[in-house]
C-alpha cells in the first residue's frame, strides 16, 4: 500500500500536458511531481519514491519506454503502477508500451474521468 504523502509522477515533455494533468490529479488530492526527460525522471523518481507514474512515450528526442525499462529493473520499481501515454492509437505503441513493463495505457488527450478512473483502478479509492 502506497504512503498517502507520495507523490504521483508525470513524465512528459510537453509543459502544458504536465500543467493540465498535474491539475487534474491535485483535484483528485493527489501529490505531484513533473518531469520532462528520462533524467529529470529518473532523478524524481529516486528523491520521491511515486506511487504511481503517468509516462508519455515520445519524451522529444527520448524514448518512454527506457525509462519505463529503467523503474522495472529498480528494486524499488517492480511494483510501481506505470501508466503510458501518447497521441498515438497504433497497436505497436500499446504492445511495446505492455512489454516494456506499463502497466496501463491511454491515448492523449488526457480526460478527467478516464485519468480518475486509472488512478482508482491502480491505487485503490
Amino acid at each position: 500500500m502506497s504512503e498517502p504523502d507520495q507523490v504521483i509522477l508525470i513524465v512528459d515533455d510537453d509543459k502544458t500536458t504536465c500543467l493540465t494533468l498535474g491539475a487534474i490529479l491535485k483535484r483528485m488530492g493527489h501529490k505531484t511531481a513533473a518531469g520532462g526527460t528520462c533524467s529529470e525522471a529518473r532523478e524524481l523518481f529516486e528523491a520521491d519514491r511515486p506511487k504511481l507514474i503517468f509516462l508519455d512515450i515520445e519524451l522529444g528526442q527520448e524514448d518512454g519506454t527506457k525509462f519505463c525499462e529503467w523503474v522495472r529493473a529498480q528494486e524499488e520499481g517492480k511494483d510501481v503502477p506505470i501508466i503510458m501515454g501518447t497521441s498515438h492509437n497504433e497497436r505497436e505503441y500499446i504492445v511495446g508500451s505492455i512489454a516494456a513493463g506499463a502497466n496501463d495505457f491511454i491515448i492523449k488527450p488526457y480526460n478527467p474521468l478516464q485519468i480518475k478512473e486509472r488512478v482508482e483502478k491502480h491505487l485503490g479509492k
